[in-house]
């Protein structure tokens, strides 16, 4: 007749070997290999993540660096949903066993969770059969596909005739900017592990406004005539769209980036003959465009990123950039992050800063929220790789908006995009300095909303 075997329960096993080592340390024996993996060790099996961390760091900082303990280190820092310090030790652990799948999977969705998404991909190629891999991040040519639109209501104020001619009640007028629609339509592509290429295009409707206010004497040369007359035109705006990730090292990506923006017009012009006013159609078409070069550095729980662009949005002159970005990670994870930049801008003599915060998390298991506020005139500024162009001369000296992004499923994500904006334009009248007309110019302030809509498909 056999006997039973008796087994030792597992957790006290583990309070044996916790008791063990405090006596250890208690009696003042030297802490050596032996007594950081298995008091480590035991931490994992409880799950003790907060105490396998302090003491995982203890160890390293006493020179006991090895891949079981950056190993549990890392499943500890990703248990307490800290993903971003948890990617150097899977990095580490996997550089020492490059072909362990459980540790590149780990770390996988350690980056993907962080908002380190330009490192994912290469990890995803490399083990591409060894774990599933999240749609839009995995090793398929392609990525995704996204588009937006949006729409902007005509919100601009009605100058009267009398204020638009001014003081001398001579002639005024105003080329004024109404309602906006807007359309982004493009693909992500994968050429290869550590190179991402998105290529758009959009199209950007504004209708616009010829607003003309002159006087002219009657028959009798005493009483003034005042008319007051509009013209209603579209300028139409097509533009290309191209940017190119490189990610030569984990950690660092490299963007350069191109935007072409070409539109066309016919506008009405004002033209004074013989004492009479007469108005004829002076069509005209631009071409600008914008190169853009942007480096990101990852480091702990923060994303450093500058980049600097240069840009031909009016028919004189240049406009350069530069801009620098930090984005704060406070839990190492997308649940809260703030991001701050500035930028400065030069255009001739004209020199400003813009200063930009976005602050974001996730509101509910699959809804994020954002809020953001820019300051500064952005007129001909670009911002986020040249993907958003100001190139229309009209300034928005103030921006403010939320963002909402629900991931419907794993491969679809819906954006709702709201924006305030604070803008200003100049209106042109004429008064007599006792020996000619001179030109002078007003300003008009108004504020409008827009409201935009987001699809990502990804594959």
């Amino acid at each position: 007749m056999q006997s039973a075997k008796k087994h030792l329960p597992k957790s006290f096993i583990i309070t044996a070997i916790l008791a063990l080592a405090t006596f250890i340390q208690a009696t003042g024996q030297q802490k050596d290999f032996r007594y950081y993996d298995s008091i480590t060790y035991a931490y994992y099996t409880a799950k003790d993540w907060k105490s396998l961390i302090a003491t995982g760091r203890e160890a390293l900082s006493s020179g006991y660096d090895y891949n079981y303990l950056d190993m549990r280190l890392g499943i500890a820092y990703y248990e307490l949903r800290n993903f971003r310090q948890a990617v150097p030790h899977f990095e580490k652990s996997l550089k020492n066993f490059s072909n362990d799948p459980v540790t590149a999977e780990y770390l996988y969705y350690a980056c993907l969770e962080s908002g380190r998404g330009n490192d994912a991909p290469a990890i995803a190629f490399e083990y591409r059969d060894k774990f599933v891999t999240v749609p839009g991040s995995s090793a398929n040519r392609i990525n995704f596909v996204y588009a937006e639109g949006g729409y902007i209501p005509d919100a601009v104020p009605v100058i009267s005739p009398v204020d638009l001619m001014g003081a001398d009640s001579s002639y005024g007028e105003e080329d004024a900017f109404k309602d906006q629609s807007y359309f982004h339509a493009g693909i992500q592509l994968q050429p290869g592990p550590n190179v991402r290429l998105y290529i758009a295009v959009n199209t950007l409707g504004i209708e616009k406004q010829k607003h003309f206010a002159y006087s002219l004497y009657d028959a009798s040369l005493v009483n003034k005539l005042i008319t007051d007359t509009a013209f209603n035109y579209s300028l139409r705006q097509n533009e290309f769209y191209a940017s190119l990730t490189y990610t030569p090292l984990p950690g660092l990506s490299l963007t350069p980036s191109f935007h072409y923006l070409g539109g066309r017009a016919t506008p009405v012009i004002s033209s004074y003959t013989d004492n009479v006013y007469s108005f004829s159609k002076a069509p005209y078409s631009y071409s600008h465009y914008v190169l853009a070069l942007s480096l990101t550095k990852e480091a702990g729980n923060l994303t450093i990123a500058g980049g600097a662009s240069y840009a031909k949005l009016a028919s004189t002159g240049n406009q350069l950039q530069a801009n620098g970005s930090l984005t704060w990670y406070p839990f190492g994870n997308l649940d809260l992050y703030a991001t701050t930049s500035v930028t400065g801008f030069k255009y001739g003599s004209d020199k400003r800063l813009i200063f930009d915060e976005t602050l974001g998390g996730k509101a509910l298991p699959k809804l994020w929220l954002e809020g953001l506020v820019t300051l500064g005139d952005l007129s001909y500024y670009n911002e986020k790789n040249a993907f958003v162009v100001y190139n229309i001369p009209e300034r928005i000296t103030f921006r403010g908006g939320i963002n909402l992004i629900y991931t419907l499923n794993s491969h679809l994500d819906i954006s709702i995009m709201y924006r305030y904006y604070k803008r200003e334009y100049d209106y042109y009248n004429y008064y007599y300095d006792g020996s000619s007309y001179q030109q002078s110019s007003q300003t008009a302030a108004y504020s409008n909303q827009g409201i935009y809509g987001g699809l990502k498909w990804k594959f």
